[in-house]
Order: C-alpha cells, then structure tokens, then sequence
C-alpha cells in the first residue's frame, strides 16, 4: 500500500514508521506543519509535506500529497486545548479539506482519529458507540460537529471513512503521568471520577489493523479497565514516595468508555490493557 498520514505527530510518526516496518506500506507521506521538521520525517523513512491545516496556497497541496494513496490517515493535533477556533480550523475545515482531496483523488478510504471527549457522561457508568454524544465543553463539541462534518461529506463524496475515539493518549514522553508530581499534597476535586486511556501504540496497532478491515462508522479505542483518578494518581505519587493528592468531593464522576465493539471488529488484543 500506499498511504498519507496528515498530521504526523506523536501518533503519526509512530504509526508510519510500523507501517513500513511490518510491510504493510510501501510508501508513506507525511505532513507537517513546521519546516524544521521535515527532515526529521524524511529521516524516517517518509516522503514528507509542508502542509498546514486548512490548508493555504504557500504550502503543499492536500490534492497531491493524497494522488495515489490507497488509504489516508488524518491523524493532526491541533494543539493549544484552549483555544476552540483553532480546534475549529483543524478538525473541522481541515477535515473538510481532507474528503475534498480524497474524493478529488480518487482515495478510497479514509481513517481519522478523533476523541472520546465527545461523550460527555458524568454518572460514572459505561459508554459504547450507541450511547448519546452530549459533551459537556466547546472542544467537545467542536470534535463531535468535526465527526460529523467528515462522516457526511465522505458519504456524500463515495469516500470509506473509520472515526477511531481515542481516550487519553500516553507511552513514551506522553500522559497524565507526567504531572502526577505537580499534584502532590495538593487539594484537587474529582477523585471519584474515571479516567479512560490507552497506550500509543495499541492506538498504532488498531490503525494498522484498520487497513486491512472495512468499518464505514465510528469505534471506540481505549483500554480494558478505566480507573478513577484518586486509583490512578495516588498509584503513581506513592511509587516515587511523594505525598498523595488531597481528594475533595465533587459530582462529576465521567464516564467508562467501553472498547468491546473494536476489539471484535478489529480481533485485537491490546498490549497494554491496564494503565
């Protein structure tokens, strides 16, 4: 195969360097969004891209990045969690771009990560693709309004495309491990509420499984057993033997995201099931 990866960050760079690794990809092309980086691309194996989402006419163009793909992975993160309009312009008019560019190419399939956050649930029970998408914050519905967009525009335009919500991402440089000491002894609300997350690289292994199986539609990934936040951070401060967090009471108890449908679609084990 040949394959594009818009938006090659900490999912995409790893995701293409498996891909040509185990065979499944002949080529990759991969975009960036900074100059600096495109060597470091390159380095990997890639044909790398200038290209900022939405897209603009300095830059290379999503049009030829795409021509004579057999699947496109727009993987982009957009950064700054503050700021929704820049969430607008990358998820939701980038993704525009992107089917556009598919559709005018003639690729057949497209694959997007997008997020759990788009179930907003605070009772504390489980979540599946059935369940109601209500997100409780603006990115979250920007992410919600970005499936959509993209769902109906493929269809429209005779593309295949996979919506894969992705919990919390963490592995290597990457997680909420890496503030656990910013919360020592201090007082935090919350304790009682999940968190849901999975492993970058059985985020890796269901993008490569997803290559070679058809699902038009949306999956769930994340991992087999949500914990609450008090489980998981006073875990990780009581292993460096710093003080735990101060938990204070608070009614939002999230949500358990469930992963059953994808492990059946995909037939996958994840190798990192617990966090």
């Amino acid at each position: 195969m040949k394959v594009a990866i818009v938006g090659c960050g900490y999912i995409g760079a790893a995701l293409g360097t498996a891909l040509l690794g185990s065979g499944t990809a002949l080529e990759v092309r991969a975009t960036t969004t900074r100059a600096s980086r495109l060597l470091e691309l390159t380095d990997l194996g890639f044909r790398s891209f200038l290209c900022a989402l939405p897209a603009n006419n300095e830059d290379s163009t999503l049009a030829e990045i795409v021509t004579g793909t057999d699947l496109v992975y727009f993987t982009a993160a957009a950064g700054g969690r503050h700021n929704v309009d820049r969430y607008r312009q990358v998820y939701v008019e980038g993704g525009r771009q992107v089917v556009a560019a598919c559709a005018g190419a003639g690729v057949a399939r497209l694959i997007y990560t997008s997020s759990c956050s788009v179930y907003g649930q605070t009772d504390g029970g489980w979540v599946d693709e059935e369940s109601p998408t209500l997100p409780g914050t603006d990115h979250g519905l920007t992410l919600l309004e970005a499936e959509s967009s993209l769902l109906e525009g493929s269809e429209a335009s005779g593309v295949e495309a996979t919506v894969l919500r992705l919990s919390g991402i963490y592995g290597p440089d990457r997680g909420p491990q890496r503030f656990a000491d910013r919360l020592s002894g201090q007082e935090r609300e919350g304790g009682e509420a999940y968190l849901n997350l999975i492993h970058r690289d059985d985020v890796v292994e269901a993008l490569i499984r997803l290559a070679g199986v058809r699902h038009p539609g949306v999956l769930n990934w994340t991992d087999d057993h949500p914990v609450t936040r008090r489980e998981y951070y006073d875990r990780i401060l009581a292993a460096a033997e710093l003080p735990g967090v101060v938990w204070i009471e608070g009614p939002d108890r999230g949500k358990r995201v469930s992963n059953a449908l994808a492990k059946r679609v995909l037939g996958i084990e994840l190798r990192h099931p617990r966090h």
